[in-house]
């Protein structure tokens, strides 16, 4: 699959609708935790999911939007970033556009793998942007073994760290909330079986959620930006740290560490000089009639 033109894939693009509710905010904010005052820091990952007809044997739709059906069955959300401008209101028709703006094929452990980045933005009806962001995808051939990368401790020591545990109800709720219908977050015997993990993996943006979640609470500041990589899968049975280390009084370098001490995401996380998340409610559900001071 060397010879695959992934260039062919750069500037494909879509666009989809969503509407976010009262119903699906509370329920992120009882999945992740939150207080009633915390901002709620990824409730986009809620919307536009779809549950397609087509669909491949590990439970996944057929495609990715806006991908073709292309000969790299297994893909992983390897990592990206994302910058916050307004809050998501709710009641409100949202639009997210997504273009494809990186695309190359290369030779990893684990074999050929496509590397594909997505440039997404989230705005109203009206044309505010609310997010802006890029997704890294990793797409694997059907036999490829991922997970295999070679296990390395933080690079810092924290400031911070907050133990937590994953299960599989928690994993349930959370592909239920994101439409993610991937076998390997709640069939465990096709997840060893076939693609070969420990276990149920736990989603890599749940992981992401919980860092920037953790980090906000602790900084108490409005946020602005979150880049974040994915390392080594976490598995639903072994604990993990969430842990932070402020580089300024504006930035934090962030991990997730597995109960072996190695890493399984690295992040940052910027915010906003000046402002206080917890008096503008930056990133929060907000009623479709209320202006943000």
């Amino acid at each position: 699959m060397t010879d695959f033109d992934a260039s062919s894939l750069i500037g494909l693009s879509s666009s989809e609708n969503d509407l976010l509710d009262a119903r699906r905010a509370n329920a992120y904010r009882v999945l992740i935790g939150l207080e009633e005052s915390e901002p709620c820091l990824a409730l986009h990952w809620m919307l536009f999911g779809r549950f397609e007809a087509a669909r491949k044997t590990d439970g996944t739709p057929a495609s990715l939007k806006p991908l073709p059906v292309i000969p790299f069955p297994r893909r992983m959300w390897a990592g990206g970033w994302l910058r916050w401008h307004a809050p998501l209101p709710l009641d409100v028709r949202l639009t997210r556009t997504t273009r494809v703006t990186q695309a190359a094929v290369k030779e990893g452990r684990t074999g050929t793998i496509l590397f594909v980045s997505f440039g997404r933005d989230v705005s109203t009806d009206g044309g505010e942007r609310l997010v802006e962001e890029q997704h890294d995808y990793a797409f694997l051939p059907g036999d490829a073994r991922p997970g295999s990368a070679k296990g390395e401790p933080p690079a810092f020591s924290p400031d911070w760290s907050r133990r937590r545990q994953s299960d599989s109800v928690e994993l349930f709720r959370y592909s239920a909330l994101t439409a993610n219908s991937h076998r390997i977050h709640y069939d465990e015997p096709y997840s060893r079986e076939v693609e070969h993990y420990a276990g149920l993996v736990v989603h890599g943006p749940l992981l992401a959620t919980l860092l920037m979640q953790e980090c906000a609470r602790r900084q108490g500041q409005e946020p602005e930006l979150f880049r974040y990589r994915a390392v080594r899968p976490t598995i639903v049975s072994e604990g993990f740290e969430l842990i932070g280390h402020a580089l300024s009084g504006h930035e934090s370098e962030l991990a997730v560490a597995g109960d072996d001490g190695l890493l399984r995401m690295t992040a940052t996380m910027s915010f906003r000089a000046q402002s206080n998340a917890r008096g503008r409610g930056h990133g929060r559900a907000s009623s479709s009639e209320a202006n943000e001071p």
